[in-house]
């Protein structure tokens, strides 16, 4: 088809042949059936319809009456198994809509774009030829990257206003501050305050008298943030009155140094950050990452932190527990008897909300947040089908159980610790507002109820029982610092040495020649005794090549008799984040439990 013809060589770049784009490509269904364009390096399956044709109208197909998308998902079952659709689009020449058939229910989770967007959100449709692509890629995370930008200058600006900007209690309060207005910034954009810019609009008023007029009321406006609306001044302003309530403890501590503003500090806040950009569509995870890069270089590089994109987070999150959760939940969608259906629908749901997750290397939260989203999600489509289209009869029930509040973190860095807190927040929000649009109606948000359970220490010198026991643990994921041992500090390689320690309590003589990662391993395996707790962690590759192999692995297997469930050969890690790690990891899902599954291996991503 000449559009699609033009559009992929002419936007996109892909050389159209017979071998890179089939059109009318033969699907057995009745007899014979043809599809419009299928691309077979991406699994992509267009259905084309006419300009003016309603994309939600159904038409009669083989006797039957089926919407466009209904039509192109009947041609991809059709298909043999290595080449059903991974994305469906359907068009009208005006209209894009893109499907992922890797989704429960994808029908219901389409991203549309409109012809006279697509200078724009040309990104959305980058997955066509591209098959490390996603709809989501490329957009949220310029707009999570320029975020984490804005938070960059505010605190730089900031920290420049503090006495003694090194002491612990100013790094302390300039965290602090920035988390509470990244929350104030995002809370005006995506409905959780009453009004659209209303923290802009309140300071904007004392921004015309002077800066510190502005520091003043900002002061004062956290106070209200952090007082029940019952417990307020009667007499209050009533700007200031309208104003939620928020606890959570994200307002609680008054203590903090707020040092004086300059017009830099308001600029940035309410010309730049406040009117300037719309917080409402960062994405948590991505945005979490770009925060925490405002860490100075030597502090990351120091601590070998690197930002994990959410494509590799899936490399660990989705072998470990996520195929296995949607593969549970097609299959109870599927059956026939609806009685038995939303019995095992509600089962589902309350197992979901039984599962624990610890990060023991937190970061900004990456891991965290992503999986409490992926496990949201599965829940929304377990509420679409049980209350969904005015089915929920109490209307002031909120029928989530899922929470933020399931997911635990230890993080070394203050900064990072609450930056994850604030990326859960955000990602709690979000998906809300999901649960919402599919009952069709609002659920109060505030004040917060949970607050992610994040806490800063040192990971490889705490008890992890401490942060969560081991009994209500389900999983240990996550990408522990890459510190090679030629490359450790004097106090990393004490703490290495307090970790890889005998039944006596000695150090193993090889622990001092192995990577930093391996404490992580070494902890895991020893809290996985006795528990179904599975684990999957990021790693340089060093500890599964030459000498390091025995050093790591031999006490995990002699001591706590440990066996590697899933694995992802050597790969190249490119993060987005602004130091740019370039390093070549493994990924090792592994466990002590017993384990009947198929043991499963990865190159390049690819099943072999």
């Amino acid at each position: 088809m000449l559009f699609w013809k033009e559009l992929l060589e002419d936007v996109y770049g892909m050389p159209v042949t017979r071998e890179t784009v089939q059109n009318e490509k033969e699907a057995v269904w009745d007899g014979k059936t043809f599809i419009d364009v299928y691309i077979p390096s991406t699994r992509v399956l267009i259905e084309q319809k006419s300009l003016g044709i309603d994309l939600d109208e159904r038409e009669p197909r083989h006797g039957k009456m089926l919407t466009p998308f209904e039509q192109a998902k009947e041609y991809s079952d059709k298909l043999p198994t290595d080449e059903t659709a991974k994305y469906i689009i359907t068009c009208n020449f005006e209209t894009f809509r893109i499907y992922d058939m890797n989704r429960i229910n994808p029908h219901r989770n389409y991203r549309e774009i409109h012809l006279s967007e697509l200078p724009e959100k040309l990104h959305m449709l980058d997955f066509i030829a591209d098959r490390d692509k996603t709809p989501d890629d490329g957009n949220e995370a310029e707009i999570s990257k320029d975020a984490g930008e804005l938070v960059g200058q505010l605190k730089d600006a900031l920290k420049a206003r503090y006495k003694d900007p090194e002491s612990e209690s100013a790094k302390h309060s300039l965290t602090v501050l920035c988390v509470r207005l990244v929350f104030c910034l995002y809370a005006e954009d995506a409905d959780v305050f009453p009004r659209h810019l209303q923290f802009h609009d309140y300071l904007k008023k004392y921004a015309k008298l002077s800066p510190n007029e502005v520091r003043k009321n900002l002061i004062e406006l956290f106070k209200i943030l952090n007082t029940p609306e019952n417990d307020r001044d009667d007499y209050l302003d009533e700007e200031l009155a309208a104003f939620p309530y928020v606890n959570g403890g994200l307002f609680a501590d008054e203590s903090i140094e707020i040092p004086g503003f300059t017009e830099e500090i308001t600029d940035i806040l309410l010309r730049r950050a406040s009117a300037g950009f719309d917080w409402s569509k960062i994405n948590p995870t991505i945005f979490g990452a770009m925060f925490e890069s405002v860490l100075s270089d030597d502090v990351r590089a120091g601590g070998g932190m690197h930002y994990t994109e959410p494509k590799n987070i899936h490399k660990v999150i989705d072998p470990l527990f996520l195929d296995d959760l949607k593969s549970e939940l097609k299959g109870i969608i599927e059956l026939k008897t609806v009685k038995t259906r939303n019995e095992k629908l509600e089962r589902f749901q309350d197992k979901l909300a039984g599962l624990t997750f610890l990060d023991p290397a937190s970061g900004s939260g990456n891991f965290l947040t992503l999986s409490y989203t992926e496990l949201r999600r599965l829940e929304n489509e377990v509420i679409a089908v049980l209350y969904g289209e005015g089915q929920l009869k109490d209307k002031d029930i909120f029928p989530v159980k899922v929470n933020i509040s399931q997911f635990y973190g230890i993080e070394i860095n203050d900064f990072a610790v609450s930056v994850a807190k604030t990326a859960l927040w955000i990602a709690e929000h979000q998906m809300h507002r999901e649960t919402e649009e599919i009952l069709g109606q609002a659920f109060k948000f505030l004040p917060l109820k949970s607050y992610a359970n994040i806490t800063k220490a040192n990971a490889l010198r705490i008890n992890w029982e401490d942060v969560v026991p081991k009994e209500k643990l389900s999983y240990i994921m996550g990408n522990p610092p890459f510190v090679g041992y030629s490359l450790q500090s004097k106090e990393q390689k004490d703490d290495i040495l307090s970790v890889y320690v005998d039944e006596k309590g000695k150090p193993y003589k090889t622990a001092g020649k192995i990577d930093y990662v391996s404490g992580w391993y070494f902890k895991a395996a020893q809290l996985m005794q006795g528990t179904h707790i599975r684990t999957a962690f990021v790693s340089t590759n060093s500890i599964t090549q030459g000498e390091q192999v025995a050093g790591v692995w031999k006490p995990l297997y002699d001591r706590f008799g440990i066996h590697i469930d899933f694995a992802h050969r050597t790969f190249r890690w490119d993060s987005e984040a602004t130091d740019k790690a370039h390093v070549h990891v493994v990924i090792a899902g592994f466990s002590t439990a017993e384990n009947t599954a198929d043991r499963l291996l990865f190159d390049n991503g690819n099943l072999i």
